[in-house]
């Protein structure tokens, strides 16, 4: 499992640069997805990795996790051939949230709510346009410090407090000038996860 520690050697040519040359940046990209695409990583990882992907790269790393038949998400281990794969479908179809479209790309609902959560929480720049690439990992400045999981709010049996849920939201940040915090706020008020097992 990948965490901080095991991608030192692949970040530390990069540390105390402050911007990359596009080169350097989609050769990061490109070495941070082969580590991820067949193994899960830990919370502070995928924080961590907050910094180096913009919403298109985890995208690219979501679906090369599918083509391996992984979940989707980085933080889980759940490997289905049968199940998870890569679906060909209509470029308009696909652009469509319809429902249990997450089905073959994530192993449970949850999954697929803490992906886009976090998702929509990376930058939409590209790696070589970025700066404070040169601070320390975890800085208060760090675009990782500002980042939330929803897996941090989930209790074990997959209920969160709502109350819990509006108070991470108003300290997070979202690049997309769209979103408004209360309108999240409203979106995730009630949000209650059931699953039914088919067996």
């Amino acid at each position: 499992m990948p965490s901080v520690n095991t991608l030192d050697p692949i970040l530390a040519p990069y540390e105390g640069k402050d911007l990359l040359i596009p080169k350097e940046a989609n050769m990061l990209t490109y070495q941070l997805i082969e580590r991820l695409m067949e193994h899960s990583c830990d919370k502070a990882t995928l924080k961590l990795l907050a910094r180096y992907l913009s919403k298109q790269s985890y995208e690219e790393l979501v679906t090369e996790r599918i083509i391996n038949h992984y979940c989707g998400y980085p933080l889980c281990d759940f490997r289905d051939p049968g199940r998870i794969k890569e679906m060909q479908i209509n470029k308009l179809v696909s652009k469509l949230k319809l429902p249990r479209s997450y089905n073959h790309k994530y192993c449970c609902k949850k999954h697929y709510q803490c992906s886009e959560f976090y998702k929509q929480q990376l930058g939409t720049d590209a790696l070589f346009a970025r700066t404070k690439l040169d601070l320390p990992q975890f800085h208060p400045k760090a675009p990782e410090s500002s980042i939330i999981l929803l897996d941090d709010i989930f209790d074990p049996e997959g209920k969160a407090n709502p109350d819990d849920i509006m108070l991470l939201l108003r300290e997070m940040s979202i690049s997309d000038p769209h979103l408004e915090t209360d309108n999240l706020i409203d979106q995730f008020n009630n949000i209650v996860i059931r699953e039914k097992n088919i067996e």
